[in-house]
């Protein structure tokens, strides 16, 4: 049992089946991040290779999403059977997952599956549905990040193959009706009455379900970043002269999670040594927060969804990161390696450990506090 049932009554917990045990924990394992620190080739090659697999049909079949039950209630899990109840264990994935690098994905698939399917029974009936479905949820999903860089080119590139020939009856994610999400669907020209939201139907069962193929975890597909450019990228109008070279801070604002602390203050450090500084709006939509970013020369920001946006930055751009010593994962790693960036790792104070334990669930939830920094050129 985890976290509250194991302190509670264990006559009163719930009957639940023994839990396969995992070779490791992934979100600590600093091997595998080390091994993903510059996109290494293997990781990418393999990538490649999992993106170029052809489009799964399956007759029947039902995909449904585990909801976390905390706050922030993001995709923790996704699972996937055929019509005759057997697991399709290539389209299923739960929290803690192994990164790129685990040479144990096999063994996490295997210990998730009991999880996922004992999860399953909690959930209200499926939703039937005629005709075809592509169903594209995955893990966190709802954030801006794994949507941004994982889930869309998974819905978009597999939208345009069907377009000539079989055109989907439905669209299925887990993405959220968010601002980013709605524009990104307007823009592959999805009908908003054909889109299905995990959030309201988080099981379905269709006459055929047809699926892409996962990548790897951490490791943006090199496919996929191609696919984004030259979906984001606008037409230039042909210029006078070079814009003026230009540097940005991403706000984290009011984020639930990895806030940065006193970040007003922060932003007045980093105007005195950049008087110009310029910071990316959050509202503003996808294409402009791509399109702000287009020539600058230095990208301030703090571990989170935003740095998605430096999908369009140009090469060679310094990039600093700010992070919490006790979480810096590489997950903008094959990002970064893919603009040639200038990257470096800031880490802030360390959150004293009697807060940790009182005040966050884990640490990727730990805030990002900079005390004085300094940024030279």
């Amino acid at each position: 049992l985890e976290g509250a049932w194991a302190m509670g009554d264990p006559a009163s917990a719930p009957a639940l089946p023994p839990w396969q045990a995992l070779p490791c924990f992934p979100g600590q394992c600093l091997p595998c991040q080390d091994q993903l620190q510059d996109a290494p080739a293997t990781s990418i090659s393999r990538s490649t290779a999992q993106s170029q697999e052809p489009l799964r049909r399956i007759k029947g079949g039902e995909i449904w999403v585990q909801r976390h039950t905390n706050p922030w209630r993001f995709s923790h899990g996704v699972g996937c059977v055929d019509a005759s109840g057997a697991p399709q264990l290539d389209h299923c994935r739960l929290y803690p997952w192994p990164w790129a690098s685990c040479p144990h994905e096999s063994a996490f698939a295997a210990a998730s599956w009991r999880r996922l399917q004992h999860h399953r029974l909690t959930l209200p009936p499926p939703l039937q549905l005629k005709g075809s479905v592509l169903a594209v949820a995955d893990l966190s999903g709802e954030l801006y990040f794994h949507w941004m860089l994982e889930t869309l080119p998974r819905l978009g590139r597999a939208w345009q193959q069907l377009q000539s020939n079989e055109p989907p009856s439905w669209v299925w994610h887990n993405g959220g009706d968010l601002p980013s999400t709605r524009e990104a669907c307007r823009r592959l020209g999805i009908p908003p009455d054909r889109i299905i939201h995990a959030a309201t139907h988080p099981w379905i069962q269709a006459e055929t379900l047809l699926l892409p193929p996962f990548t790897p975890f951490g490791a943006i597909d090199p496919g996929h970043l191609t696919w984004l450019e030259r979906f984001w990228a606008e037409p230039r109008a042909e210029a006078k002269a070079a814009p003026a070279a230009t540097s940005h801070y991403l706000p984290r604002g009011a984020a639930g999670r990895r806030a940065v602390l006193e970040e007003a203050s922060l932003i007045k450090q980093l105007r005195q040594a950049r008087p110009k500084l310029e910071l990316l709006a959050p509202t503003a939509s996808t294409s402009s927060q791509l399109g702000s970013l287009n020539d600058a020369e230095l990208v301030i920001a703090g571990h989170g969804s935003a740095l998605a946006n430096l999908l369009l930055l140009p090469q060679g751009c310094d990039v600093i990161e700010l992070v919490n010593p006790d979480y810096q994962p590489p997950y903008f790693n094959s990002l970064l390696h893919r603009r040639q960036a200038h990257h470096r790792r800031m880490p802030g104070l360390a959150t004293p450990l009697p807060l940790q334990e009182l005040l966050y669930e884990n640490s990727l939830s730990l805030p990002i506090e900079m005390g004085q920094i300094q940024v030279v050129d």
